[in-house]
């Protein structure tokens, strides 16, 4: 059974993080919202303007060298070193994002308050812990952030990491609360990666009909699917004839 889960585990491992889940667009209210805190200057508004920019754009090496500048000038805004952290870890280098987070936090005690990234604040520096492989100080950052999260990675990452320490239960419910997240950047592939993961989970635990349902999902994004389309095939049969043989007992035959 062990063997099987390691397998399992690492069969459901993903990519948490690529571009694509940097940027939002939101460049004119992050600026805005820099503008109006204490740590705006003339100093390197122009290099803020222009990172942010970038930033919002998907240009990340422009967003990243301009970031860079105004935070070697004195820059100490949290929303810029938030992103910073952001740019550090698309490039991999999460001890660095790790202390562009931890300064974001302190300086948004000073400023901007409000903004998003306060209320995302765990999940991602949950996530940059757990890259660096400070697992024990991120499992409970990131347990933390899911509870309330529709965040499709972060759900699917706790639900990773429940099924590890042996909670099938609390790791089925994380996977089917992230394929109900509605995010663009979630595939087919993804999903019939999902489905079919969920429905392994459930025939493991002899449940059929829960590993049914998923297997059909799968073969409604992809018809062929050996796997989805033999497992409802062998269920089908299995079902067919235990009703055959409840028949004939009711006959008298058995």
């Amino acid at each position: 059974m062990e063997s099987r889960r390691v397998a399992l585990f690492f069969f459901a491992f993903f990519l948490f993080f690529s571009p694509q889940a940097l940027a939002d667009p939101s460049f004119e209210e992050d600026y805005q919202a820099y503008k109006g805190s204490s740590f705006s200057s003339a100093k390197w508004d122009a290099e803020v303007q222009e990172g942010m920019k970038a930033y919002h754009e998907e240009n990340y090496d422009l967003a990243n060298e301009s970031l860079y500048a105004a935070f070697n000038k004195g820059c100490q805004s949290p929303i810029v070193l938030f992103q910073l952290a952001l740019l550090s870890e698309n490039k991999k280098s999460y001890y660095s994002a790790i202390e562009f987070y931890q300064m974001a936090k302190q300086n948004f005690q000073k400023a901007n308050t409000n903004h998003r990234y306060v209320s995302s604040f765990l999940e991602n520096y949950g996530r940059a812990l757990y890259l660096s492989g400070k697992t024990a100080e991120a499992i409970p950052l990131l347990f933390k952030a899911a509870k309330r999260s529709q965040s499709y990675w972060l759900l699917k990452l706790v639900g990773m990491i429940s099924f590890e320490q042996g909670d099938t239960l609390n790791a089925v419910s994380y996977f089917e609360r992230a394929i109900r997240v509605k995010d663009e950047n979630v595939t087919n592939p993804e999903l019939i990666y999902m489905y079919t993961l969920l429905a392994r989970l459930f025939a493991e635990k002899s449940e059929f009909d829960g590993a049914t349902r998923y297997y059909r999902q799968v073969v409604d994004l992809d018809p062929t699917n050996s796997e989805a389309n033999n497992f409802i095939n062998g269920v089908r049969q299995h079902y067919d004839n235990k009703k055959f043989i409840e028949r004939l007992k009711e006959l008298g035959e058995f």
